[in-house]
């Protein structure tokens, strides 16, 4: 019996698929798309923050929209991997990808700032800056208890050695 393929697993075998040349050709396509899709999860709410920022309430719904279109394949490229056993979890607390996820983080309060303080009232900017305030606070507890969990993890690793 074969097993039926879930859509993200199907579209994502068929972009394989292609011709990329030999494996230092392919290699390097890969880290092409890597880099890229690093910089657009910075580059997009930036520049949606910037627009609303700029053109008011009007520019909203255009850009929530293009943002949700940016960012839909990122779930099919997830989902690939989690079906690939990836441990993602791993790659996104890596010290490495500090910079990154603060970065991230940056842009993404500049854009929640700029959603809520559309308006122009100060409460919505205040309603902004908890809204900003609570998700850094919840970054922050995310990161303790990676890092706890790691360190216990590597306190059981010595253990068993």
């Amino acid at each position: 019996m074969e097993k039926i393929k879930r859509p993200s697993l199907r579209i994502a075998e068929a972009i394989l698929d292609l011709d990329y040349g030999d494996e230092q050709e392919r290699l390097r396509y890969y880290e092409a798309y890597a880099v890229i899709i690093h910089l657009q999860l910075i580059l997009l709410p930036l520049a949606a923050a910037i627009a609303i920022f700029a053109f008011g309430s009007s520019a909203t719904a255009p850009v929530l929209i293009l943002l949700s279109a940016g960012f839909a394949p990122i779930f099919v490229g997830k989902a690939y991997l989690k079906r690939r056993n990836v441990r993602l979890e791993l790659i996104a607390t890596s010290a490495r990808n500090r910079l990154f996820t603060g970065a991230y983080f940056v842009v993404c309060s500049a854009l929640i700032v700029a959603l809520a303080g559309r308006g122009g009232s100060e409460s919505n900017t205040a309603l902004a800056a908890g809204a900003v305030a609570g998700a850094g606070l919840a970054v922050a507890v995310v990161a303790f208890r990676s890092r706890q969990q790691r360190d216990a993890d590597a306190g059981d690793s010595d253990v068993e050695a």
